[in-house]
């Protein structure tokens, strides 16, 4: 933990009337200068999360209730709205902010200076103003010694899902048919089934 670093202070919610709630910080956590991370509220589960190995940059924030994944990296000032979800691995860009409820999926890759407030699915690059996507996150995938064919299946995955003409149901149906037998594309069409703020856009061309 550096110079300035301020952990569990109380969450910046309108609604919140001094409940006893709490943050939780894993093992081999970097906390770097002037980090914000606030502690949850009653209206969630109480308490805002930071797992194992992960990586706070110089004036980033973690806002009340959020959950940061296993090994994620935040650049310098990057913001995290309340009960924002990050997955395990997942980079955020420096200067990036992060919708309140939005979540951002396992070993994606928010560009710095980006705007998220829809879903970003894992595997995947986003960058904009307003979050695009831009394919999947092959450097990120190579890094942590991802199998070829792994690599292959999640590509292909998402060019059926953002890319093809097919209604975004069937495109998940035609998915789990072809690539089923791949664990990190069920993930990818889980996380899609289960978001509840959208999902963002393949970038047009």
């Amino acid at each position: 933990i550096f110079d300035g670093a301020i952990i569990g202070e109380e969450p910046q919610h309108l609604k919140y009337k001094g409940e006893e709630t709490s943050v939780e910080i894993g093992n081999n956590v970097i906390i770097r200068e002037y980090v914000t991370i606030h502690r949850g509220t009653a209206l969630d589960k109480g308490k805002t999360v930071v797992k194992d190995d992960v990586m706070l940059m110089a004036y980033s924030h973690v806002a009340h209730d959020c959950v940061v994944g296993k090994g994620v990296i935040m650049a310098n000032c990057a913001t995290l709205g309340g009960h924002v979800e990050v997955g395990d691995f997942a980079f955020i860009g420096g200067l990036s902010a992060v919708h309140q409820w939005a979540r951002v999926g396992a070993y994606a890759m928010v560009g710095g200076l980006t705007g998220v407030s829809l879903d970003i699915p894992p595997f995947t690059v986003a960058s904009g103003q307003h979050a695009k996507l831009y394919g999947i996150n092959l450097i990120g995938l190579k890094r942590r010694n991802f199998p070829e064919d792994i690599i292959k299946a999640i590509s292909k995955a998402y060019r059926i899902i953002f890319r093809s003409p097919l209604p975004r149901e069937k495109a998940l149906r035609v998915v789990l048919e072809e690539l089923g037998d791949y664990k990190e594309v069920r993930m990818m069409v889980d996380f899609i089934k289960s978001s509840k703020r959208g999902i963002a856009r393949h970038h047009k061309d």
